[in-house]
């Protein structure tokens, strides 16, 4: 017995510190056959997007492998989790007229420092819509199927409906550049200024997505370009006014325009947009810098100490720093 609990403590103490990446990078290749008249880009998306979502798949499995369900990541967001934890690279093989040929080559991090639960949901978001996209392609697919087993549409839906190709592809396309241009690293930040130009693509190809103008938006401040950041997510906001994620960077980008009042209404209803309790702490932290700004003391300590309970603690700190909330509420 005194054996078996010696073992277990051994395992218990090395868990943390094996490695969650795979020894070395994997690759998956598929094929398709061109099928007749469907232009040559639609076909590559469809590839492209399945071989995708496989390798997320893969990536998930090989998660629950490695014990990572420990962190308690809810089921419906393992292939989110494995975007964070995947870097993908797909390429063409070759060119063929007769066939599409795609190589991806997939790299296994470490995901812990991509909990954030905001971008978990964002990146759910984008599967599901590149599953149903996928879906929809392969019911108009001209011969056979790319996503599907035969028996998972009726037969009477298998019509080349040629005018949704190009239409579906576009969809396609703009959910793998979205995703990419999701940054992985541990930063408040969901994506970064060296995407605006792959998310401006993705908003042509779909446009009116609050999801791709919230981080076109995010993409325009961080390149110090305000005033675009602002029309982008107040577009986001007319067409989803509870999109919370482009209130928060539109107020940022009043905030950078000194329009500190519009920043901390903006910031306010950011934060009773979330669930309760699941507001970001930078949403209290940057309203209460705001407020220390405009002179709101007594607001401005609530704040830092709601973000510091929250793990946040930078803002609290500078304000003791100058002799402000010295005492907890």
């Amino acid at each position: 017995m005194n054996r078996f609990l010696f073992l277990l403590f051994l395992w218990l103490v090395w868990l943390p510190h094996t490695s969650w990446a795979w020894d070395a990078p994997i690759t998956l290749t598929e094929q398709i056959a061109l099928p007749h008249h469907m232009p040559r880009e639609v076909a590559f998306e469809a590839l492209r997007t399945r071989l995708w979502l496989h390798g997320l798949e893969k990536s998930a499995d090989s998660i629950k492998q490695k014990r990572l369900l420990a962190l308690s990541v809810p089921p419906h967001l393992h292939l989110a989790l494995a975007h964070s934890a995947l870097a993908t690279t797909i390429t063409e093989e070759w060119r063929n007229e007769d066939t599409i040929t795609l190589r991806a080559t997939l790299s296994l991090r470490d995901p812990k420092g991509n909990m954030q639960e905001e971008r978990l949901a964002l990146v759910n978001t984008l599967v599901e819509d590149a599953k149903q996209t996928l879906l929809a392609l392969d019911s108009v697919w001209p011969s056979g199927h790319i996503y599907t087993e035969p028996k998972a549409l009726p037969p009477a839906k298998k019509k080349p409906l040629t005018q949704n190709w190009l239409k579906l592809a576009n969809t396609l396309k703009a959910l793998w550049l979205t995703q990419q241009a999701i940054t992985p690293l541990q930063t408040n930040w969901l994506t970064q200024a060296s995407a605006q130009e792959n998310l401006e693509e993705a908003n042509r190809l779909h446009p009116k997505d609050p999801r791709i103008l919230t981080l076109l938006g995010e993409a325009c401040l961080l390149h110090n370009n305000p005033q675009k950041a602002l029309d982008y997510t107040s577009l986001a906001l007319s067409i989803a006014p509870q999109t919370h994620r482009a209130r928060y960077i539109r107020a940022l980008g009043y905030w950078k325009m000194h329009q500190l009042g519009l920043a901390e209404n903006d910031l306010s209803l950011a934060i009773d947009a979330c669930t309760p309790k699941k507001a970001a702490p930078s949403y209290y932290r940057e309203r209460g810098t705001v407020r220390m700004i405009l002179g709101k003391t007594e607001s401005m300590c609530a704040d830092f100490h709601t973000a510091c309970q929250m793990g946040d603690c930078e803002g609290l700190k500078y304000a003791r720093s100058k002799n402000l909330c010295p005492h907890d509420p």
